[in-house]
């Protein structure tokens, strides 16, 4: 996935660009971006949930990036998964928009600016306990800093964390400021003590964002805690759950298109990423090939479906929503129907026929279906925030989705423009047994409405595979995943 062009390149293309500014000088960044401390000490807690089991702490240094002039806007994207990503500051100023591509190469993928910054902390011995750069999303945990900055941000409330994302609209309005690490995933393993944190950002960023060198300093005292079982927080998606019975196995169908009737309605294009997180897990004498799939909605319209229950039954029927060109519901159909699942970890309402999931053999027939057919659906990954209409808060009341409990008379389910719904598949029966399958080469497949039973712009775009290849021996499968053009991630 990490593709890098020579910097020296890019750099002299981004001169040529500028040379066309009034003067022949390069525009200024204009965002007045600073590298600010909140805290002069900060503490932080290793929590220990049994003996010998500690959760290291989130490395929160309170250092923020603050916009101190016009808001600092970035759009990345990735126009294949054959090209690396490529990332352009956009300025607004005076109703002129000036375009500053950054150096090629910097930008590696869409979770944020790659390795903005550089931090160390060093123990009272003068020993480096950490030394890395640190990638910045400047969208993630941003506040309004100063009392005249707007209240609500331009801007998405995350970076991707999917690989596989494809567009990303990254911010900081006038006045706000986005914390240096705001990541859940990144908790460094820190012994106990007292240490001196340091937090500068790298070139060529500091030079092409016109911001001083200066080093931040920030003391950090590291202790452990006593605390009930705590799950640390990750990339967001939904677990496996325990299989049902065998589904009935559909054959696929187009997805239906709008009525001429509704031809001013709005419709989602929900469209499935490469599967990704692809492995071998080894059990009770049985392999199991297991993998995390996610589907996305493309717009332009959000796709809502509600549910409502059948009197007496724990099933619902389930009416998709569309909206017009100002986002007002402007009609519904049915869809489908909803169930209750009572499943220890579900227990709340699935919609059935959302997506399907396949192993198939070399000549791309299926060998091997998932029992995952149900799906409470949630906006887990930003997968493109550049298209049109995308949501830069998907938690939003219209766009939030509610599971329900047993007693519920109806549900709503939602997934937003830009935003994709990720499921893991960990356990057998939605994970694919390959047990006794010959060694070499296999496809993972997905489908989104795969029975065609919702109303989407288009059904062209709703199916993807990708390969993979088994080896080892019954009990020790060995699994190799080939990059995904050149995104390098299993």
């Amino acid at each position: 996935m990490r593709v890098v062009c020579r910097l020296v390149v890019s750099i002299a293309l981004t001169l040529t660009l500028f040379s066309s500014a009034p003067g022949g000088a390069a525009p200024s960044s204009a965002s007045g971006l600073r590298l600010v401390v909140g805290a002069a000490s900060v503490t932080l807690d290793r929590i220990q949930v049994a003996p010998g089991v500690v959760i290291p702490p989130r490395l929160d240094l309170s250092t923020f990036i603050r916009a101190d002039g016009l808001s600092f806007q970035v759009r990345a994207v990735r126009s294949s998964y054959d090209k690396p990503v490529t990332a352009t500051q956009v300025i607004n100023q005076g109703g002129r928009t000036v375009q500053r591509p950054l150096p090629s190469g910097l930008v590696q993928d869409l979770s944020g600016l790659t390795n903005f910054f550089h931090i160390t902390l060093t123990n009272a011995a003068g020993v480096i306990a950490l030394d890395r750069d640190q990638t910045f999303c400047p969208n993630s945990a941003a506040v309004a800093a100063r009392p005249d900055a707007v209240q609500n941000s331009s801007f998405p409330t995350a970076c991707a964390t999917n690989p596989f994302a494809l567009g990303a609209l990254w911010g900081i309005n006038t006045g706000w400021a986005a914390p240096v690490n705001s990541s859940e995933t990144f908790r460094p393993d820190i012994p106990n003590g007292e240490y001196t944190a340091t937090i500068s950002v790298n070139e060529p960023y500091r030079g092409f964002l016109d911001m001083p060198a200066e080093v931040k300093v920030v003391h950090v005292t590291v202790r452990t805690i006593s605390q009930g079982p705590v799950t640390p927080a990750g990339p967001a998606s939904h677990p496996a759950g325990v299989p049902s019975a065998d589904p009935p196995h559909h054959a696929p169908s187009a997805a239906r298109a709008p009525s001429t009737a509704k031809a001013s309605h709005q419709r989602p294009d929900l469209r499935p990423l490469p599967p990704k997180g692809l492995a071998i897990d080894s059990r009770n004498g049985r392999d199991h090939v297991i993998f995390s799939a996610t589907v996305w909605n493309a717009g332009p319209a959000p796709m809502i479906v509600r549910g409502y229950r059948r009197p007496g039954q724990d099933v619902m029927d389930a009416y998709q929503y569309a909206v017009d060109g100002s986002g007002r519901p402007s009609g519904f159909e049915q869809v489908g129907t909803m169930e209750w699942d009572a499943r220890r970890g579900h227990e709340h309402w699935h919609f059935t026929d959302f997506a399907r999931y396949s192993l198939l053999g070399a000549d791309q027939q299926e060998i091997v279906r998932s029992q995952k057919e149900a799906f409470c659906l949630a906006n887990t990954d930003a997968v493109d925030t550049l298209v049109d209409n995308a949501s830069l808060d998907p938690g939003n009341r219209d766009l939030h989705s509610s599971c329900g409990n047993v007693s519920s008379l109806a549900v709503s389910q939602a997934l937003a423009v830009g935003w994709g719904d990720t499921y893991a598949q960990t356990l057998p029966g939605q994970s694919f047994d390959v047990t006794d399958l010959p060694n070499g080469e296999y496809f993972v497949e997905i489908i989104a409405n795969p029975n065609g039973n919702l109303v989407e712009t288009t059904g062209s775009n709703n199916r993807v595979i990708r390969k993979i290849v088994l080896g080892g021996t019954a009990g020790a499968r060995t699994i190799t995943v080939p990059p995904y053009g050149s995104v390098i991630e299993s």
